[in-house]
């Protein structure tokens, strides 16, 4: 990858997360956008996909706090 992918859990409650994103690219590149979804150890989904407003010319370090919902209550 073009760049650098952090996710950062913040905080945790029954059936949300609450997280933040922070992606630095290596050099300028385009995206045509980002999701982030919960799954769990077997690789189950646990969560609808939640896309975030990244969009674009990506310059330089982008951060943006997520609160993926869980379909059910995370262990």
């Amino acid at each position: 990858m073009p760049f650098d992918f952090q996710l950062c859990l913040d905080e945790r409650e029954d059936a949300r997360v609450f997280a933040t994103v922070i992606l630095v690219p290596d050099c300028p590149l385009t995206l045509d956008g980002v999701a982030v979804q919960l799954f769990d150890a077997d690789g189950e989904s646990l969560s609808s996909k939640l896309l975030l407003p990244v969009s674009g010319d990506l310059v330089g370090p982008v951060s943006s706090r997520v609160q993926p919902v869980s379909y059910t209550h995370l262990r």
